[in-house]
């Protein structure tokens, strides 16, 4: 029984406006949705830079899409300083398909697990 996404292969982007500092890297290779969260062999989905946002209650990055959605960044590995729910942060890193890890439903538009390579508070 699967949680998530039951789906072998994924390979599209929401169909969304991406945030400025967003920039799409890949909308077409399959991936593997078996694979670890963090796992780099996830396909890399989304280079981000710069881009702000707010930390939520499981330590992950909401950064808003309109003005009732959010694209929600699944975080690896995020310093114990930035765990704080409702900071708000500036943040770079690269973005990884999120198959079979989580799938969105409204108000989330797309999820992706990120690894951050900078952060900031703001």
């Amino acid at each position: 029984m699967c949680v998530f996404s039951c789906k072998d292969k994924e390979n599209l982007l929401p169909s969304i406006d991406f945030p400025e500092g967003v920039t799409v890297l890949d909308n077409t290779s399959s991936n593997d949705c078996n694979l670890a969260k963090c796992s780099n062999e996830r396909v890399s989905r989304l280079r981000v830079e710069d881009v702000s946002g707010s930390i939520n209650s499981d330590f992950n990055i909401s950064v808003e899409a309109s003005f009732d959605s959010y694209i929600l960044f699944l975080t690896c590995d995020l310093d114990s300083s930035f765990r704080r729910p409702g900071m708000q942060v500036k943040f770079s890193g690269e973005a990884r398909d999120a198959c079979g890890i989580f799938e969105a439903i409204h108000p989330i538009e797309g999820a992706f697990v990120i690894h951050v390579t900078e952060i900031d508070s703001l």
